[in-house]
């Protein structure tokens, strides 16, 4: 599929679905890839060993105070502030990197259910895979997914909430099929330089 046609896919019924529910204030169902999946091991740690050895530069600092969101873009990334979230997109339009705040949200593990619902109704053939770490140095719950959208493109979603003293919030990045390797690994180093307030 061409970069054009995979843009097509983030502009179509996947970005229509994000905008209503960021409108909505409820939570921004856009996901995180920041494994990339591959049929053959060799070359998923081929890609590995790549990543490691050219992991980007993160850019200039963007934020959202009214959420205490402050991240490092990728260098060429475009980013918006909409309300309760903050969010970075690549180029290309392959990939989108979501965080928002929940209103009323003060548990991680309640934020990380409601995000996996909301995948769970728009999305098909949702696979979960519970992940460990920390994002932003704040104990997080995290899950890397597998789905399909309507149109029959699979996708791969990573989706984290972080919990703080007074709130939770949920970081996400989406990734389209054929997303490059770079823009995957922009993702991961910007979400490596988040900081969360509050």
């Amino acid at each position: 599929m061409s970069n054009g046609k995979l843009s097509s896919v983030l502009r179509g019924r996947d970005r229509a679905i994000i905008g209503a529910v960021i409108l909505a204030n409820v939570i921004v169902v856009v996901g995180v890839v920041l494994l990339a999946r591959s049929d053959d091991g060799e070359n998923g740690q081929n890609d590995a060993t790549e990543l490691s050895r050219k992991l980007p530069r993160p850019g200039r600092a963007v934020e959202n105070r009214a959420i205490g969101v402050r991240i490092r873009k990728p260098r060429g990334w475009a980013h918006e502030r909409a309300g309760n979230s903050l969010v970075l997109r690549s180029p290309d339009s392959t990939t989108i990197l979501s965080v928002s705040l929940p209103p009323g949200a003060t548990s991680s593990a309640g934020v990380l259910r409601t995000a996996q619902a909301a995948i769970r109704r728009e999305y098909r053939r949702v696979r979960v895979t519970p992940q460990s770490g920390r994002v932003a140095d704040l104990p997080a719950v995290s899950v890397a997914i597998s789905a399909t959208n309507r149109k029959g493109t699979p996708l791969n979603i990573f989706v984290a909430a972080a919990e703080g003293r007074k709130r939770a919030w949920l970081v996400q990045v989406f990734s389209a099929p054929g997303a490059r390797t770079k823009r995957l690994a922009e993702a991961q180093v910007a979400i490596g330089t988040l900081r969360l307030s509050g």
